[in-house]
């Protein structure tokens, strides 16, 4: 244990430098949830322009050719070339192709918006893990003064015990006590590689263990519950998300509900003999006009022709209908769900907005404790000067105060935290700027 020990108060005693939270937050954009959401919206960009640019153009060529063997040659007198071409032309989008457009937005919307959600989720969690590590490191300070005194007090009860002044049973709890607080030792010096570890792989960097900077954020004062409910119902990404949901559902169902009918137009000329024949159909459902010439038509008339012609085609709508009362349900649904979301979502906030009031008076009683704590120590160094405490005395109210002052710190951040939780469950975040400060 002891071996173990020194190993471990070795590797702590290297020289470090200082690792600012400035450089931390640099890096934030490195970390896979950010940098994940960033592809996503490159990805639906590019799923965006496809949609809005469905068709290619292509152009049909059938060429055709045809030998001619008169009946008195054995030989080929001619040959009758013949073709059509013809091409797809887009002139807009159908209804359907509109739809996807819009929904398409939708989603490239609500993924730019959720990116902003995830770089304040990142930053609490930055956050939360660089200030684990920073009282992990200032704890260390004060398991060290808790141990010095430890050892202390194990003299003095040695001395006790041999003098005959002390039991043997308060010996072995010295004892006890010292080697618990080695224990204790170990394990912080251990769960600060680990969440140096830990926050390294956050940020997507390799650096090596580093003293950290004391930063604090600068809680500003909240509003009510009941304002920060309301801004939550206008502004969380999970309602906006589930409403456009439902104006979807809506957009699909009207357009299901439209007539279905289908019309073409298509004027046409012919000239005579044997020359060519051209065409345009317009499709008005599928926005599509269609060019046709062709070309060496066999024709008997020696005269031209040209005229129009119209198509025409009513469906049912059966299976439209069938499918939009699908939707109704789906829509009633979708509704409760968003009801449940609203109410689950109010329930979150209240838990939070109470945490951060809890944690305020924690922060308020630790800081009380400290008064305390530092009037008792300034009582124990009046008697020290008059000789009527021991070292060890001295040393057990030190390790008292620093261990009075981490708890202080320790519930600042859970405060800090608390207070970034209520941020985030109201989306109160996006009126918020977070300044914070470098504290000793």
């Amino acid at each position: 244990m002891k071996k173990l020990l020194y190993i471990l108060i070795f590797f702590s005693l290297l020289e470090i430098n200082a690792l600012d939270f400035e450089t931390v937050l640099k890096n934030v954009n490195n970390t896979f949830e950010i940098k994940n959401s960033v592809l996503e919206i490159t990805k639906l960009e590019k799923e965006l322009i496809e949609i809005k640019n469905p068709d290619d153009l292509i152009i049909n060529l059938t060429p055709s050719i045809k030998l001619i063997n008169p009946e008195d040659s054995t030989f080929i007198d001619d040959a009758e070339i013949t073709g059509t071409i013809s091409t797809n032309i887009s002139t807009g989008l159908t209804k359907l192709e509109k739809e996807k457009v819009l929904f398409a937005n939708n989603n490239l919307r609500l993924s730019k918006m959720k990116l902003e959600e995830i770089k304040f989720t990142t930053y609490i969690k930055v956050f939360e893990l660089y200030k684990k590590l920073w009282l992990l490191q200032a704890e260390e300070k004060v398991i060290r003064l808790e141990l010095e005194a430890a050892l202390e007090y194990e003299e003095l009860l040695t001395n006790s015990f041999e003098s005959g002044t002390s039991t043997l049973f308060n010996l072995y709890s010295s004892v006890e006590r010292k080697e618990n607080t080695e224990i204790s030792l170990n394990q912080n010096i251990l769960e600060q590689r680990v969440s140096m570890y830990e926050l390294m792989f956050t940020i997507g960097q390799n650096m090596k263990p580093e003293q950290l900077e004391n930063i604090n954020i600068k809680v500003t004062e909240l509003p009510d519950s009941k304002t920060l409910y309301n801004w939550l119902l206008e502004n969380s990404n999970l309602i906006k998300i589930e409403k456009i949901k439902l104006s979807e559902l809506i957009e699909t169902t009207n357009r299901l509900d439209d007539f279905d009918v289908d019309m073409s137009i298509r004027p046409f000329y012919s000239s005579p003999g044997n020359a060519y024949s051209a065409s345009a159909n317009y499709n008005f459902t599928s926005k599509e006009l269609t060019p046709t010439l062709s070309f060496n038509i066999s024709n008997n008339s020696d005269t031209w022709s040209t005229g129009i012609s119209m198509n025409l085609s009513v469906g049912s709508n059966k299976s439209d209908n069938l499918e939009s009362d699908s939707l109704e349900v789906e829509y009633d649904i979708a509704q409760a769900k968003l009801n449940l979301l609203i109410e689950t979502l109010n329930l979150n906030l209240k838990k939070t907005y109470q945490k951060y009031i809890q944690n305020r008076e924690l922060l308020y009683q630790a800081e009380g404790n400290y008064k305390n704590a530092k009037l008792g120590n300034d009582l124990v160094k009046t008697k020290i000067e008059l000789g009527q405490l021991s070292k060890y005395e001295l040393l057990e109210s030190n390790a008292n105060l620093l261990r009075s002052q981490w708890k202080v710190e320790s519930a600042r951040v859970n405060y800090q935290l608390s207070w970034l939780s209520v941020l985030e469950s109201s989306s109160w975040y996006s009126k918020t700027v977070i300044e914070y400060e470098l504290n000793d």
